[in-house]
């Protein structure tokens, strides 16, 4: 009798589990999460527009945490308005250092060269006049000159390097400030009395674009700003045409902000549709919104000429008032849209998703 005992003690434990399993089954509740849009649930083809649908259902994004708002017409003053950034000195100042120094060596090589120069020409005469020195000294005196000379020719190139890899970096008003010829400028950016900023226009305002604007500051004040130069490069993030303005006023490094110009009295305020900054996802070096076209379907919209004001952009097309934009989520459907195709990332059997 007593080796059917470990038998029974089995049979109850498999039976316990699949009772177990069975009421696991039954009973969990249904986890919110995301699943891959197939080709048929997310439309592969596109949307009308060619855009690629994200597929979520209502219940999930209500546990994720997405949100949507609808579009309003909005307005800002008349002017241009651009988005601006606060131009990190340090590299300037560097080269400056290095401006300075060169300077110094490439004088040293001159006084030098001059000396040198003097000393083969005495040699010169006295060998041609008195024989009063050697061929050898002559040739030596020749050959000192010669590479005096050429440490010299060095020197100057390595000024005129550092002049020209300034005016790249920084414009030509900055190089000149570098190099004394604008002192004004170069003393007050030293003494932090003012600040550089790269302001980006929309592509085609290059022949209006203003000579005096204002920034904001950190706190929002307006700081009055002149133009200097071209700007030798662009921002990255923002297409269109840059310049670089001298703000009266030191600005925190790297700031975004927002520029303005003052209208005239005449002029109408620009209308559009105001998105907010939360609505904003960036993506291959563009800014994009997600748009709900349907109760469970998003589509990604890219923004296009848009003017930054105070919480957001107005965007002059592209969007019509009332749509349904995703205020908060936008990341995680970007990310969702990302994912590779066909792959759902929910287990189809939760007791087997411990292995």
């Amino acid at each position: 009798m007593k080796p059917r005992v470990p038998l029974l003690i089995c049979g109850v434990v498999l039976v316990a589990g699949a009772i177990g399993a069975v009421g696991y089954r039954d009973l969990a509740p249904d986890q919110p999460s995301f699943q891959i849009p197939s080709p048929s649930q997310a439309g592969q083809t596109g949307s009308a527009d060619g855009a690629l649908i994200v597929t979520v259902a209502p219940n999930v994004q209500q546990a994720s945490g997405i949100e949507v708002a609808p579009l309003a017409a909005a307005e800002v003053p008349a002017g241009q308005v651009a988005y601006a950034t606060v131009v990190d000195l340090k590299p300037y100042f560097d080269l400056h250092n290095r401006y300075i120094a060169a300077v110094a060596d490439r004088d040293a090589a001159k006084v030098k060269a001059d000396v040198s120069a003097a000393q083969y020409q005495r040699q010169q005469v006295l060998y041609k006049q008195y024989h009063g020195v050697s061929e050898k000294n002559l040739q030596d005196a020749q050959v000192a000159m010669e590479n005096d000379h050429a440490k010299l020719k060095s020197s100057d190139a390595a000024v005129d390097n550092l002049v020209i890899t300034t005016r790249e970096q920084f414009g030509d008003t900055l190089a000149a400030a570098m190099t004394g010829k604008d002192p004004d400028v170069f003393s007050r950016l030293a003494e932090g009395h003012a600040s550089v900023v790269m302001v980006s226009f929309p592509p085609g305002q290059a022949a209006r674009t203003p000579t005096d604007i204002e920034v904001d500051g950190p706190r929002g004040q307006a700081i009055a700003a002149s133009k200097i130069s071209v700007a030798p490069q662009i921002d990255p993030s923002v297409q269109g045409d840059a310049y670089l303005y001298l703000a009266s006023q030191a600005l925190p490094v790297d700031m975004r902000t927002v520029a303005r110009a003052s209208a005239g009295q005449d002029s109408a305020a620009d209308k559009g549709i105001m998105i907010p900054d939360a609505a904003v996802v960036w993506y291959g070096g563009r800014q994009w919104v997600f748009v709900r076209i349907a109760p469970d379907q998003f589509s990604r919209r890219p923004i296009g000429a848009a003017i930054p004001v105070a919480g957001g952009l107005v965007a002059d097309g592209g969007f019509k008032a009332g749509e349904k934009l995703v205020v908060q989520g936008a990341q995680l459907l970007l990310s969702q849209e990302l994912q590779p195709k066909d792959i759902t990332t929910t287990c189809k059997d939760p007791p087997e998703c411990d292995d």
